[in-house]
């Protein structure tokens, strides 16, 4: 069974996703004719399009030292994470500081190394306490 919505006329597989769509027409109400009839920028190209040579912009905004082309290219040769090997949802890791790239990490592996970078010298010093 198909759904249509009433504000743009899209067909949608499911209730739930017609649901969805019809919350975002109702809320972009310029975006409403995706057909093209009362939309401006239909069969426009995006004035705001990236070139695949700019930096890789992060989600936290910092521009990496790679360019959007480098790191898709990387995405495209590496399909697991490079600390613990799965296989799931893949973030691209860059140290805050130098901006630099550094692969791909699982969010766990991405959130506990970013935990571990905030409180480097408090573990180095409760682990060497083990060694003395």
């Amino acid at each position: 069974m198909e759904y249509t919505c009433k504000y743009c006329g899209k067909i949608c597989k499911n209730k739930l996703s017609l649901s969805a769509h019809e919350n975002f027409c109702k809320l972009n109400p310029n975006r409403r004719d995706l057909s093209g009839k009362n939309n401006p920028h239909y069969g426009k190209e995006p004035r705001n399009k990236i070139s695949e040579n700019a930096p890789f912009k992060c989600r936290n905004g910092d521009l990496l030292d790679k360019s959007r082309k480098e790191v898709k290219e990387y995405k495209e040769t590496h399909f697991v994470c490079e600390i613990c090997g799965k296989t799931e949802t893949l973030c691209v890791d860059h140290c805050h500081k130098t901006k630099k790239f550094r692969g791909l990490l699982c969010q766990a592996c991405n959130r506990a190394l970013g935990w571990f970078e905030n409180n480097k010298e408090d573990i180095e010093r409760y682990l060497a306490r083990g060694n003395a």
